[in-house]
């Protein structure tokens, strides 16, 4: 694959979570990239195939891959962008840019609707899904291991209360002594070991085991998203998570991520070594306002001859937190076989600022999201 151009945009980085490893990248896409994917998508999205409603997603998309809509310079630019900020160039044989549509859903289950109708309606954990109408997710599904890293890009923005949040119920959880946070852990590994990357697989399998796991991620996700639909930006909303008040089992756990126009939210699915990290359980919920949601995703996978601690040796310093390079100096990480030498000579500390403040706008700097 021929080399994509290098550019100069500035956006920012933001650690939303150690782990799973979640950024916020505020300012990745400028408002005429956004507008130019949007007109771009409107012009050549479709309705996906049926193969792709499998695992419950009944939702009404519109999707295409920019590799079907011709030559599109705007599309290398983006590739090259993503490639630079994870130090893994793009090769053939990952997935395209895909542009996709969420069209606005009427809420299913209204005030009107006791527990008891619901219920009747739907089974297993599938009663759990609340507003996820199409359940939560591992990246890895649909026979896709090679994935080691997603970004979702927001092309608009959607107001408070309109839905469209992208929620990963489980961070916070690892490192936590909470009586929820180690329920949901213990939800991820039950799941992992019936091999389900679907909520809805829950169902399909008819094993309560399965299906009290899979109900768990979901109710706790739907509770996250709810305590936060009220934010009037990405950034409180991350960061009401972070305050929110214990719930009925003492504890908090979950992220909400607000869509907002140009922001992308990328995610690591491995851990350091290599191992799947089963706390990237993650969905998207419904979008009720009337304009929809338009985002844009990037399925980084594994180049050939090449494995996860060989691309997560190369992770430049702006995606380092402190906790990285401290390990690094103290030679915790395991060896990569890969020489890396954007790891050498580097400070103890990356520059960190407020979320809110001008100092946050420094480029090449890690920051963390914090509530102050």
């Amino acid at each position: 694959m021929p080399k994509r151009p290098r550019e100069e945009h500035e956006f920012d980085v933001v650690v939303l979570s150690e782990t799973p490893r979640i950024y916020a990248l505020p300012n990745f896409l400028s408002d005429g990239e956004c507008d130019e994917l949007r007109e771009i998508g409107q012009n050549h999205c479709k309705p996906p195939p049926a193969w792709m409603k499998g695992g419950g997603n009944q939702r009404q998309t519109l999707s295409t891959s920019l590799d079907a809509v011709g030559e599109c310079p705007l599309a290398d630019r983006i590739e090259a962008r993503i490639s630079e900020l994870i130090g893994v160039e793009s090769h053939e044989d990952e997935c395209p840019l895909v542009l996709t549509f969420n069209c606005p859903e009427t809420p299913k289950y209204g005030a009107d609707r006791s527990e008891e109708q619901q219920d009747h309606d739907e089974f297993g954990c599938n009663r759990h899904k609340g507003d996820l109408s199409i359940g939560l997710h591992l990246d890895c599904n649909n026979g896709c291991p090679d994935r080691f890293l997603t970004v979702i890009m927001y092309l608009d923005s959607v107001p408070p209360n309109g839905g469209g949040e992208t929620v990963f119920p489980c961070a916070g959880c690892v490192g936590s002594s909470g009586a929820l946070q180690q329920e949901v852990l213990r939800a991820t590994q039950t799941l992992m070991e019936g091999e389900l990357f679907h909520t809805s697989n829950c169902v399909v399998e008819d094993d309560p085991i399965l299906n009290e796991a899979g109900g768990l991620l979901l109710q706790v996700a739907n509770h996250t998203r709810r305590s936060t639909a009220n934010a009037s930006s990405w950034r409180e909303a991350c960061n009401v998570v972070r305050g929110m008040q214990p719930t009925e089992r003492g504890s908090r756990a979950g992220l909400s991520v607000r869509p907002s126009k140009g922001l992308a939210v990328m995610f690591y699915h491995h851990l350091k070594m290599g191992h799947l990290d089963t706390s990237t359980w993650h969905g998207g919920a419904a979008v009720s306002h009337e304009q929809g949601k338009w985002t844009m995703q990037k399925f980084k996978e594994l180049p050939v001859g090449k494995s996860i601690l060989d691309c997560r040796a190369r992770m430049p310093l702006r995606l380092q937190t402190p906790q990285d390079i401290e390990a690094e100096s103290n030679h915790i990480q395991v060896a990569s076989p890969i020489p890396s030498s954007a790891t050498e000579g580097l400070p103890a500390k990356a520059a960190q600022a407020p979320l809110d403040t001008p100092e946050s706008k420094i480029r090449n700097s890690t920051q963390e999201a914090t509530v102050e």
